[in-house]
């Protein structure tokens, strides 16, 4: 969670301070003058981006946060692998994980608007 915030307030920073500059420096009005709907055009390829990068981040914490209760489970409690690869397989619902996705996906769609 405290990753998922400070990822959050960094790459919103990044995109407000972005924006900003673009709008001193008339990037923007130039975008408008050449009939290019500035809005559409910046945010969208904006929130693009952040499903592009947020996607491939949450697979790769949800590996290894998946890692680390094995290993904290068979190394350091002694359980037999076995043991819980079963209880993994039998507890671990492939809804609940794609719903996982969805809603980290509603997340970071919901970030990324906020900070455009």
């Amino acid at each position: 969670v405290v990753a998922g915030i400070g990822l959050a307030a960094t790459f919103g920073a990044g995109v407000t301070a972005q924006l900003g500059a673009m709008r001193i420096n008339e990037e923007i009005d130039a975008l408008e003058s050449m009939g290019i709907p500035p809005v559409e055009y910046l945010v969208s390829t904006r929130i693009v981006a952040g499903m592009v990068a947020i996607t491939p981040l949450y697979s790769i914490a949800v590996i290894l946060s998946f890692v680390a209760s094995q290993f904290t489970t068979v190394v350091l409690f002694g359980q037999s692998g076995g043991l819980y690869d079963h209880y993994f397989n039998t507890f671990l619902n492939p809804i609940d994980l794609l719903w996982s996705f969805l809603q980290a996906i509603l997340m970071a769609i919901t970030i990324l608007l906020i900070h455009t």
